[in-house]
């Protein structure tokens, strides 16, 4: 399937996109559904605990104030345990995706989910530290600057009510201090996420670390910055609508059941609403995955066609007139191997090669030195006997 290495307009790149898609919908979906699933896991939990403690009761319900202690200590556990395995389920099933739509545009064969993950897993650590990264310039940043932007216009206004003088002034002007501020952040993240949006393909494909992947693909999204934001609309469009098609029935189901909406049964409707949405988020999330992880393989191509001449060069490497590029070292695993232990959990066998002793080489025996033979007497003439 390497017919789409050539230049390609938008609307190929996304008809590509859908058509990927489709022919490996059950690889793709299942790749995207574990991060989604451990998403959605982690938050059922969350309602659970939520409900176990009274807090979707509804208000004639009032806690005890001893349960928000518990509710707190839960809430951090479930979050110190949610975030590392998030973050690494991420990283992995991104790499992953973007591991097997490479292989199928290529026309690399039958791909399946454990053989995309096995492809990513020595490479674990470099894709977690990509992820990290990636999230803290796109979202750490701006978020940093919006929280000291929120506490110098609360420091400001609080200084001008002290004062006594022009409050209602200074109370619009820090709104509209804080809405600029607002605007020009989420421009910054859409500004960022196009600039360094091919990172991971590039660190799948060309094995790069997480610097040297944002550094290329700053260099590599040059001219097609359009096409990305429209990518990234689509994508958001998607969502959307995937949305609307949990939450639109689960509403009317809540609304349209006798009894459901009444105050008896605030605490189990509140219940259905919270998994409701989380179901909602599973399904956006595990179908728009692999849309943007396909695109961005496909942008990746396109970009090294237009700019490289991949195209001719991928021809000449099928056709032998260049040598492939060398392969790059194997990583030690950043975790153990799952085949470390066979299935009845005793360590495997050795290769039978190791088993059979090196041949013996016998050693050369010294020379020894030859004694001469001693010479025979002549009989002395007139000896008698």
């Amino acid at each position: 399937m390497n017919e789409t290495l050539r230049p390609s307009t938008l609307g190929e790149i996304l008809d590509r996109t859908v058509t990927l898609y489709r022919s490996r919908f059950l690889v793709f979906f299942g790749l995207a559904a574990i991060p989604a699933g451990m998403m959605m896991g982690f938050s059922g939990g969350m309602v659970l605990l939520l409900a176990s403690t009274g807090f979707l009761s509804g208000p004639a319900a009032t806690p005890k104030p001893e349960t928000f202690a518990l509710v707190f200590l839960g809430m951090m556990a479930l979050g110190l345990i949610a975030l590392p395995l998030l973050i690494a389920s991420n990283a992995l099933c991104g790499a992953a995706l973007c591991q097997a739509a490479s292989s199928v545009v290529l026309g690399g064969g039958q791909i399946a989910i454990a053989s995309s993950l096995k492809s990513v897993w020595k490479r674990g650590w470099q894709y977690i530290g990509l992820f990290v990264l990636q999230a803290v310039i796109i979202f750490g940043v701006p978020s940093t600057l919006w929280t000291a932007a929120v506490m110098v216009a609360a420091v400001g206004a609080a200084i001008a009510g002290t004062a006594g003088g022009g409050g209602a002034a200074t109370g619009v002007l820090t709104v509209v201090l804080v809405l600029l501020t607002m605007m020009a952040l989420a421009v910054y993240v859409i500004w960022i996420m196009i600039q360094i949006g091919l990172a991971f393909p590039i660190a799948v494909i060309e094995k790069a670390g997480p610097i040297d992947a944002l550094k290329r693909a700053w260099k590599l999204c040059r001219g097609t910055r359009w096409r990305m934001l429209a990518l990234f609309a689509m994508v958001l469009a998607l969502s959307w609508i995937a949305s609307l098609l949990v939450t639109v029935p689960l509403m009317l189901a809540i609304y349209l059941i006798p009894g459901l909406n009444s105050p008896q049964n605030a605490q189990l409707a509140g219940t259905i609403s919270l998994m409701g949405m989380y179901a909602m988020s599973f399904v956006s999330n595990a179908l728009t995955m692999p849309v943007i992880a396909i695109a961005l393989v496909l942008f990746y191509y396109d970009q090294r066609v237009r700019k490289e001449a991949y195209d001719i060069e991928w021809l000449m490497q099928q056709a032998g007139m260049i040598a492939a590029p060398s392969p790059q070292p194997q990583l030690a695993p950043w975790l153990p191997s799952t085949r470390s232990i066979s299935a009845d959990g005793a360590p495997p066998s050795p290769a039978p090669e190791a088993l059979t002793p090196p041949p013996q080489v016998p050693e050369p025996q010294a020379k020894t030195e030859q004694q001469p033979e001693p010479e025979p007497h002549e009989p002395i003439a007139g000896a008698s006997a």
